[in-house]
């Protein structure tokens, strides 16, 4: 990454807000017209191979289905993966991966929730699923990239810190444990490639995160 300025790094925390937002808008809910448009590109631009790969099998998807209404099939898909409907589905929550019975609501939930409290920041009413769904372990990040970013601009060096060592706890407390087994659950289940392309995706940007924020770190130091 190379030596950056106070305002390159902003940037940069403002750039993985603006990833991890797509990516928790992909997984909170079914797909609608106007957000299958903006799948096609990326929210910003990242050189990585597994990133790349999911974005050429996104693009094909798109060319493939040029013309025709799939939403009715990726709803479907969702349903199966997602919502439990299907034989095999990658349930998104952590506590399904991660804990002895394998059920949603376990101790994951009361430790993200806990996180979430630490930063003053509540249930959100209209999203029924549990608190460490993906969907809201992403938007954590995104928010938590954001709040960097304010500290920055405002001078807030040590406030910034603080925020940035948060997202390293997150990431490999609640994310990398279970995350990358999920994304393998929807390469394995999935029928349409959409889903097997945001999976990809999703797993080569969390797995770029851990050095990306180790070295934010460390140039705030």
């Amino acid at each position: 990454m190379g030596e950056l300025t106070k305002e390159e790094i902003a940037k940069f925390n403002l750039d993985r807000s603006k990833i991890y937002a797509f990516l928790a808008r992909v997984y909170r809910e079914e797909i609608d017209q106007g957000f299958l448009k903006q799948m096609a590109k990326k929210p910003v631009k990242i050189e990585d191979p597994e990133i790349d790969k999911g974005y050429r099998m996104l693009e094909r998807f798109m060319q493939q289905t040029k013309g025709r209404d799939v939403l009715d099939d990726l709803a479907a898909e969702y349903a199966d993966m997602f919502l439990g409907f299907g034989r095999d589905p990658a349930y998104p929550c952590g506590s399904v991966y991660l804990s002895k019975k394998k059920l949603v609501m376990q101790e994951q939930r009361i430790q993200v929730l806990e996180m979430y409290r630490r930063f003053g920041l509540g249930r959100i009413r209209e999203f029924k699923e549990p608190e460490d769904h993906i969907a809201i372990e992403l938007e954590f990040m995104s928010y938590l990239c954001q709040e960097t970013k304010e500290a920055l601009v405002d001078g807030c060096m040590d406030d910034a810190s603080r925020v940035l060592e948060a997202q390293s706890s997150f990431l490999n407390e609640h994310l990398k444990p279970w995350v990358p087994k999920f994304c393998d659950d929807i390469q394995a289940c999935a029928k349409l490639d959409f889903y097997r392309a945001v999976a990809k995706i999703t797993e080569g940007f969390l797995g770029l995160e851990e050095e990306n924020i180790s070295q934010l770190i460390s140039e705030l130091k």
